[in-house]
């Protein structure tokens, strides 16, 4: 059970990855007043060097989520089937 815990914990974090980047980006775009949208790249210096195209990236991304929410969602519900089945089993066996 304590691998099976381990496996849904990594896939639900993988699965929550492009919610965060996306997030990440514009959070650093709004901290430092830059342009960020997924039309093209734009120009965002921070101490002399352009962050643009990692923001841009980081942007872009973010459309992953359409494939993992789901799979995330799915993933959870799993997870709360498998546990209340054990935990029922368990006490049963009591």
């Amino acid at each position: 059970m304590k691998a099976f815990r381990w496996i849904v914990g990594s896939l639900l974090f993988a699965s929550s990855l492009p919610v965060l980047s996306l997030l990440l980006a514009g959070t650093l775009a709004k901290m430092f007043g830059c342009t960020l949208n997924e039309a093209d790249v734009h120009p965002c210096y921070v101490f002399g060097v352009s962050i643009g195209p990692f923001l841009y990236s980081l942007s872009v991304m973010g459309w992953f989520m359409i494939l993992s929410l789901p799979l995330g969602v799915a993933v959870l519900i799993t997870w709360i089937g498998v546990e209340s089945v054990w935990l029922v089993r368990k006490r049963i066996a009591r």
